[in-house]
């Protein structure tokens, strides 16, 4: 019974360290993936703040184009 007992003991071991080493792959991978998802995350919030100034500009250029058109409009140019 001993020997069996000490084989069933040395598995179990065994299968403890296997299980121990794909928890320790699991916590990598998590941690890559956490450091790429924050990666994404600024590239991301650079671009919307990018596209948001973009639109700001294009707004403000609009009702410029706007004002001007009006202007002429009611203030026609006499030669």
């Amino acid at each position: 019974m001993g020997l069996f007992r000490d084989i069933i003991d040395g598995m179990n071991s065994l299968a403890n360290l296997k299980k121990a080493d794909a928890e320790q792959i699991k916590a990598k991978i998590q941690n890559q993936k956490a450091k790429n998802t924050k990666k994404e995350n600024r590239e991301l919030k650079k671009a919307l703040s990018k596209s948001n100034r973009i639109g700001i500009i294009s707004i403000l250029i609009a009702i410029a184009g706007i004002v001007v058109a009006v202007y002429f409009v009611y203030n026609p140019v006499r030669h």
